[in-house]
């Protein structure tokens, strides 16, 4: 199974929704919308869209600073 039938796959079961980035340096080598912004109206995801994530961001805050040391 290639990425893209993973991600595929766990956007037709509802696990994923939101938008991929994959960057190299300054360079954007891949970026896709993935799922529903919103369930009740069938929303897409756009590059534009806000999303509550809650706690999840200070893993990723961690990981950026352990990065710079």
């Amino acid at each position: 199974m290639n990425i893209q039938q993973f991600l595929n796959d766990y956007t037709a079961s509802r696990k994923l929704n939101g938008t991929i980035l994959v960057a190299i340096g300054d360079r954007i080598v891949a970026e896709q919308n993935l799922g529903f912004a919103d369930f009740e109206s069938q929303g897409a995801c756009q590059r534009n869209t806000q999303y509550q994530i809650g706690s999840v961001t200070k893993q990723f805050t961690s990981v950026a600073v352990l990065k710079r040391l």
